[in-house]
């Protein structure tokens, strides 16, 4: 067992042998097939995310990380295939203190790429302080964070929760969902249960990430911090949910009235235009009528 994990590792680290390197305090990035500028505007960028996460937790762990980006998409998958089948259809996947990327090389958006990296710099972080955090906790962690809640998230995650395919937090501790149209539910709640945390229970959450130290027990801290259980809050979180869902068919029910009202008050006047146009023809239709009855009269 042990000569497999040593081979697979062996076999993830064999491209960044014969990598170009650029190293720069805490961070190194063994590339092929990228240009160099790309690389060091990526880091520099990258550089700025970090100090700015770690100035909202409060927390500037001397942390190394590596960066490896996969020189084709053919590497990148050689990469992944050790992994669990989400991991294929993501653009960059955290392991052994490393983030491997697929190559950024042909993509417009580059500030995309500096958010995945952040992303998945705050599973690090995360892993860093916290040995056996759930699953649903490094994942809020990181969606909140990198400021990845977007409406499709949102909306992903209200669509999964009326069609009953709704996963609790406490089923949320280990395993991604089997399904594949079940994981940007996934990020969504996650996403949201941290975002409770960070802001409805803000002091707690200062608290807990005060009380947390390297390889830290996340049970003990996250109870002790927030005067719940993680299965407590779960209860907690779902019945928040169910409310947030209402809230948010209102937002969304107001938005599209706002969005329709336009048009709605613009057929109501083009009703009244015909409306007014046909009264106007009636008018002269009958104006005709009665001034050829007088003529007929002289």
């Amino acid at each position: 067992m042990k000569t497999k994990l040593w081979l697979a590792l062996f076999i993830l680290l064999l491209p960044a042998l014969f990598a170009d390197v650029y190293k720069i305090n805490n961070i190194t990035v063994d590339y092929l097939n990228t240009k160099p500028q790309l690389v060091i505007n990526l880091v520099s960028r990258f550089e700025k995310d970090i100090f700015e996460f770690q100035k909202k937790i409060g927390k500037y762990p001397d942390l190394p990380i590596r960066i490896i980006i996969a020189a084709n998409e053919k590497d990148y998958l050689h990469y992944a295939q050790t992994k669990g089948k989400i991991i294929e259809f993501s653009q960059a996947f955290y392991s052994n203190n490393a983030i491997y990327l697929r190559n950024p090389a042909n993509l417009q958006n580059f500030s995309k790429v500096n958010q995945i990296l952040l992303h998945e710099y705050i599973h690090h972080f995360v892993h860093y302080y916290f040995e056996n955090a759930p699953l649903w906790f490094h994942e809020g962690m990181a969606v909140y964070f990198s400021d990845d809640m977007s409406f499709d998230r949102e909306f992903n995650f209200m669509r999964h929760h009326f069609g009953g395919t709704n996963l609790t937090l406490k089923q949320m501790q280990y395993q991604y969902p089997q399904n594949r149209g079940q994981w940007q539910a996934f990020y969504s709640k996650s996403g949201l249960a941290v975002k409770y945390l960070a802001t409805k229970e803000k002091t707690k959450f200062i608290s807990f990430w005060n009380n947390a130290k390297p390889a830290s027990n996340f049970l003990d801290v996250f109870t002790k911090s927030f005067h719940f259980t993680p299965a407590g809050f779960s209860q907690t979180f779902q019945k928040y949910s169910k409310t947030h869902l209402i809230y948010g068919l209102l937002i969304a029910f107001s938005s599209l009235i706002w969005l329709v009202l336009p048009f709605i008050l613009l057929l109501g006047w083009f009703r009244k235009y015909l409306r007014g146009k046909k009264m106007q023809k009636e008018w002269e239709a009958e104006e005709d009528e009665f001034l050829g009855e007088d003529d007929e009269g002289i």
